[in-house]
């Protein structure tokens, strides 16, 4: 029998599989869930489009999930926004589209909002672990380094048929998972929140589960801004980049940095718990990695800032002209960013150890039967990587199982 060792990176996770002995393992071609890279798939119209997005215009006129939404100003939040996509201007592109009528914008995103994911996790920052994540399909920016890309810009999205199983946040079972009962935190992630606002509010409006978290891009406009400020508890905002060059050559946008950092102000100003993220891109510590470092040293030094060193590389068919995004990622530019952010005088998250338990990223024991019957996913990438792209508690209790068999093993030898 072959056996294999795990090494494991947890957040957003990534482990590889090595064999032991002379065999190799080579799952090329096999369970590979990436699809290619398509140029715009993310922003595209279509039949597809107008189908799912006049069925959430009825849905939102008729029953739909406002009958749930007792909060008065939350209902007010998601009828005010539902009118915005009538000529919707959310985010910078200002796509002016009717997306109520069936257009679909840049982002792609439906007018009630698809969830290609749900359920809870232990991804996030130690003070909202275990969170209750919903993940929106549908974005803004076009991230060629983005791992999922294929379930955030799904060609699927808006077929009843969907090989991706994204659905409506409307009747989602999610609404009567176990798992909330043990969530410390609720968040709207996507994808991206703010091209699907009416359906995050509604999910804040829905769910009595606190803090509400907003994890989002920040790539979005004054109305988006006010609406999370008066239904949101904590921002975690990812800031992908340190310049509008790379951000413009990388996700497609304009003026980015001015974007990100005014909506990062007015949500401090709002009286927001704000977490700022920074994902270091292969080959980009002198040109984002740092210059990240400088905006939160200079503007924002009393905030939480979180350096991740958990990329993923992309297939090689969405690096056409990025490169240096198929490279993995330096170890020893990881550590001159966090010393860079230390001598900086930062606020740091601390890293997770890759053997952490769950009772140590903060999942009581008593709530085991919360994640019972959970669901989870392995991707095996073209590289043969194995990716764990929404770590559950039930992956992880696996995990802490087959490290205590590797422990036994070696005692053994």
């Amino acid at each position: 029998m072959k056996l294999y060792f795990f090494s494991f990176v947890f957040m957003n996770v990534m482990f590889e599989v090595e064999p032991y002995g002379d065999e190799i393992l080579n799952p090329r071609g096999i369970g590979n869930h990436q699809t290619e890279w398509m140029e715009g798939e993310c922003h595209e119209g279509g039949t597809d489009g107008k189908e799912i997005n006049m069925r959430a215009a009825r849905a939102f006129q008729g029953h739909g999930l406002l009958e749930h939404v007792e909060d008065s100003r939350i209902r007010s939040l998601v009828l005010s926004s539902l009118k915005e996509l009538e000529n919707c201007r959310l985010c910078p592109w200002e796509c002016g589209v009717n997306r109520l009528a069936g257009a679909v914008g840049k982002c792609g995103a439906s007018a009630f909002g698809e969830v290609f994911y749900a359920g809870l996790l232990l991804n996030e920052e130690r003070a909202l672990n275990p969170a209750y994540e919903v993940f929106f399909t549908g974005c803004n920016l076009s991230c060629r380094f983005c791992y999922l890309a294929d379930k955030v810009c799904s060609r699927n999205s808006g077929k009843e048929n969907r090989k991706d199983q994204s659905r409506p946040l409307e009747g989602h079972p999610l609404f009567l998972d176990p798992g909330l009962s043990a969530a410390r935190s609720l968040c709207a992630v996507g994808g991206e929140p703010a091209t699907n606002l009416p359906a995050a509010l509604a999910l804040f409006g829905a769910i009595n589960v606190r803090p509400r978290v907003w994890n989002s891009n920040m790539y979005y406009g004054s109305f988006v801004a006010d609406a999370a400020a008066d239904a949101a508890d904590v921002v975690v905002a990812d800031v992908h980049f340190g310049n509008d060059d790379c951000a413009g050559w990388i996700s497609g946008v304009k003026n980015y940095m001015e974007t990100v950092t005014r909506n990062i102000e007015r949500a401090v100003d709002a009286g927001l718990r704000v977490i700022v993220r920074h994902l270091l891109l292969p080959g980009h510590l002198k040109c984002c990695g740092f210059p990240a470092v400088r905006l939160m040293a200079e503007r924002f030094p009393y905030l939480r800032f979180h350096i991740l060193d958990n990329y993923v590389p992309p297939p090689k068919s969405r690096t056409s002209y990025c490169r240096e995004l198929r490279q993995r990622r330096d170890p020893l530019d990881v550590k001159k960013l966090v010393e860079a952010a230390r001598d900086a005088g930062l606020d740091l998250e601390a890293p997770y150890q890759k053997n952490e338990t769950i009772k140590e990223r903060g999942m009581a024991s008593d709530s085991i039967r919360a994640w019972l019957g959970e669901t989870g996913e392995l991707i095996i990438d073209e590289a043969g990587r194995v990716i764990i792209p929404h770590l559950t508690p039930g992956l992880l209790q696996m995990f802490e199982e087959i490290r205590g068999m590797e422990d036994v093993q070696k005692r053994g030898a």
